[in-house]
């Protein structure tokens, strides 16, 4: 009975929430944090490949590692920020 009187508090308190509103992240949404994770662990391995092997290293492929840094992070950015967004139900109720 005391759980009943909570559930009723909790819903006058938010009354602008739907019951069947679906959740704010989306199984899709929880995969897409995960690969930026593997993006930002991409650019921290660049980095340190490129501190390592600096001295054996030409120019170009320096260049190139450091372009790969600024590219994985900038997709770990973009996921995470797509991953984590809150996103409206945008169905078509019939």
């Amino acid at each position: 009975m005391e759980n009943a009187s909570i559930r009723e508090i909790l819903r006058q308190e938010q009354p602008h929430q739907r019951r069947d509103s679906l959740p704010t992240t989306r199984p899709i949404q929880k995969f897409l944090v995960a690969i930026a994770i593997i993006s930002y662990l991409a650019a921290v391995a660049c980095g340190v490949a490129l501190v390592f092997f600096d001295a054996k290293m030409t120019n170009p492929i320096a260049a190139s590692f450091m372009a790969s840094i600024v590219f994985f992070i900038g997709v770990g950015v973009v996921l995470q920020v797509i991953g984590t967004v809150n996103l409206p139900n945008l169905r078509v109720e019939r």
